[in-house]
């Protein structure tokens, strides 16, 4: 069953007269009157009545009529909805983030800027760490992700850098340290570093991130409230961005670091999508806010 048969069909429906439908149809009538007798042959029943007056439907006819209109609307509606799909209007887009992209006022501008430009497209959000962003891409599970990006992160990925963050150490206030304004990298050498992870070796990666060498030694935690816990009763200090410190914390306190080191808060995706929403969003979230863009409205 072709999909032309029914549009001619429905137009010889509302015509009923070969003629008047064949011109409508810029085809001649012959070739109507052979679409119409393929289409019955294909149902199976005869959908039209035909006398020297002209044309009626039969019964058949008439609920098949019904029954064309809707499946052409739902073609319609559906050709409509892929085009715009494939145009990078309509879709889905999964979001990754990290507490840091939260706390910097990052992630919410990225959903204002996808919701004005592009309000169709639903945002699901993720929140997961930066040890796991690179796991999670790779296994497509989101689509992008807001957050730092490690040391150790793959070049495969292709990541766009979108503000720096400075590091800060939170220690205890009655740590030696806590007499000095700014901590020196080389004070930290000796120190235990109590890292928000799920493992040592994830809070090696997130120390050597964020100052630029190896600890010696890692307390690895996964909650934040148990390595300020520890960093409380001084058994080691942390280090984090600066948009993570919590400074109602009883008896800790955060000292800026001497050192070039920042937090470079990224947008990090795959490397190999060709999705059109995807590029579309991409670019959108790249392009800076100030620079208005007519793609995105």
């Amino acid at each position: 069953m072709e999909l032309r048969h029914l549009k001619s069909f429905v137009v010889l429906a509302e015509e009923l007269h070969f003629g008047r439908t064949a011109k409508r149809l810029h085809i001649v009538q012959p070739a109507l009157s052979k679409q119409m007798q393929l289409l019955e042959e294909t149902v199976g029943c005869r959908l039209l009545n035909r006398n020297r007056r002209g044309v009626a439907l039969s019964e058949a006819g008439k609920v098949f009529l019904e029954e064309v209109r809707q499946a052409l609307e739902h073609v319609e509606r559906a050709t409509e909805a892929a085009r715009r799909v494939g145009i990078g209007q309509l879709g889905r887009v999964r979001i990754g983030y990290s507490a840091s992209a939260v706390h910097s006022g990052m992630l919410a501008s990225a959903l204002s800027r996808i919701e004005a430009a592009m309000p169709e497209v639903e945002v699901l959000l993720q929140q997961i760490e930066p040890w796991e962003q690179e796991e999670w891409l790779g296994l497509d599970k989101v689509d992008f992700v807001f957050g730092p990006v490690l040391d150790n992160t793959r070049q495969a990925l292709r990541i766009h850098h979108l503000a720096e963050l400075p590091v800060v150490a939170g220690i205890s206030a009655n740590h030696a340290l806590a007499v000095k304004s700014v901590i020196e990298l080389e004070d930290l050498k000796s120190e235990v570093f109590i890292e928000f992870a799920n493992s040592v070796d994830e809070g090696v990666a997130v120390v050597r991130s964020l100052i630029g060498h190896n600890p010696q030694k890692v307390i690895a935690k996964s909650d934040p409230v148990a390595v300020l816990a520890l960093v409380q009763a001084r058994r080691g200090i942390c280090v984090l961005p600066s948009v993570l410190q919590l400074p109602n914390f009883p008896q800790v306190i955060y000292k800026p670091l001497e050192t070039n080191r920042v937090v470079r808060l990224s947008l990090v995706c795959r490397g190999d999508s060709d999705d059109p929403l995807l590029q579309r969003v991409e670019e959108l979230l790249t392009t800076p806010a100030n620079q208005k863009d007519d793609r995105f409205g």
